[in-house]
């Protein structure tokens, strides 16, 4: 079980990665981003736990991979649905 603790830091830290490896103004907010991480973190290591079992005191390389790379997709992901909607609804106003 101590998977899912490493998965939440490892999703904490790649939300905290994103925000900084792309500076400027954001639609998504800080706290947003670290939740989609965890969150997509949490989801890519419980979906590699079907190719690599969890064996109770190790850690699998391909869990962490697997972690590390859902964390990535659903940020972006939400990052692509945040800018769509800021152009859709938010980003222009008419004279």
């Amino acid at each position: 079980m101590w998977n899912l603790p490493v998965f939440v830091v490892l999703g904490f830290l790649v939300g905290a990665a994103a925000r900084m490896f792309y500076p400027g103004r954001q639609t998504m907010r800080i706290l947003n981003t670290l939740v989609l991480g965890v969150g997509g973190s949490l989801a890519g290591g419980m979906f590699s736990w079907l190719f690599w079992p969890s064996v109770a005191g190790q850690f699998q390389t391909g869990n962490l991979i697997m972690s590390i790379a859902g964390a990535g997709i659903v940020i972006l992901i939400g990052a692509f649905v945040a800018y769509k909607r800021n152009l859709n609804y938010g980003g222009h106003t008419s004279s």
